[in-house]
């Protein structure tokens, strides 16, 4: 079975602090995980990084199989993804 994400020795900084420590994770494909943790735990910060919104300080992240530095908008039509603290525009409707 194929990886749909793959993370290897992701880690992340902001300034001195390191919120993300050599992350290892796989999900295959039809699975479903979540990302469970206190505040702080870097759950956003990965997504984040998997949606290529940030940049990793190092190691890989990988979406469908290819870096996700390098996801393609077609790639974009296969994700749902909307962050927490979303305001929608008062013109839009749900």
């Amino acid at each position: 079975m194929t990886d749909i994400l793959r993370t290897i020795d992701l880690s992340k900084r902001f300034g001195k602090t390191l919120v993300l420590d050599h992350l290892n994770m796989s999900v295959p494909e039809q699975s479903m995980y979540g990302l469970v943790g206190p505040n702080g735990a870097g759950k956003t910060t990965t997504i984040k990084i998997l949606m290529n919104v940030l940049q990793p300080t190092e190691g890989m992240a990988e979406v469908f199989g290819r870096d996700c530095r390098r996801l393609s908008p077609e790639d974009f039509t296969q994700i749902g993804y909307v962050s927490e603290n979303q305001q929608m525009p008062e013109w839009m409707t749900v």
